[in-house]
């Protein structure tokens, strides 16, 4: 009997194990591998959509203009927990010549992502600009807490770099702190091949 309990127990632990390995994903044109944990979904496409056309129709609002073809934007992986916890990584070709310097259009695309979230009702935003190391490549970081009448209500984070010809970019919304540290730990253990 006692061997049945210690049997039991490895078992246990072991399929708990394996329960937070996740899926593997790798994205050929970014060379970039990364392990969705169990407890996000994949979004289906009309989901995803869904989602960038309501970010945008808030950004064209918020700050009166007109987003641009989206035609050469690729979605790498859009994937959801719950209903409002959010991960999405893109690739969009990015032309130094005619799009000019790739940090001036990271600032100015701050710039209106705040301007959006800012003009929501009773938000009031804290937001901060950083670093982030990912696998030994620097992205730029950006993140807007997001308050809703004096109460945080979700923070998104948009991380992006220019890499290999593209403006690559990874978005993710979360209301809590344990979303948040799978959300990390799944981009700090993400790998490049260089």
């Amino acid at each position: 009997m006692k061997y049945l309990f210690t049997l039991l127990a490895i078992f246990g632990h072991l399929s708990s194990k394996a329960q937070e390995v996740g899926t593997n994903y790798y994205f050929k044109e970014v060379k970039w591998t990364i392990t969705l944990p169990n407890s996000f979904s994949i979004a289906d496409s009309g989901k995803a959509k869904q989602f960038q056309q309501d970010g945008i129709s808030l950004i064209e609002k918020s700050n009166d203009l007109k987003v641009g073809d989206l035609k050469t934007l690729v979605d790498l992986i859009s994937a959801t927990k719950g209903k409002f916890n959010y991960f999405n990584a893109t690739i969009r070709p990015y032309n130094l010549k005619e799009e000019g310097d790739y940090f001036l259009a990271s600032d100015s695309a701050k710039k209106i992502i705040y301007r959006s979230f800012m003009n929501l009702p009773n938000v009031e935003l804290d937001s901060f600009s950083t670093f982030e190391i990912i696998d030994k490549l620097s992205f730029d970081k950006f993140s807007v807490d997001i308050f809703v009448n004096k109460k945080k209500y979700m923070t998104m984070v948009m991380i992006a770099k220019l890499y290999m010809g593209y403006d690559f970019g990874i978005t993710y919304l979360y209301l809590d702190e344990t979303t948040k540290l799978e959300i990390e730990k799944m981009l700090s253990e993400s790998k490049f091949n260089k």
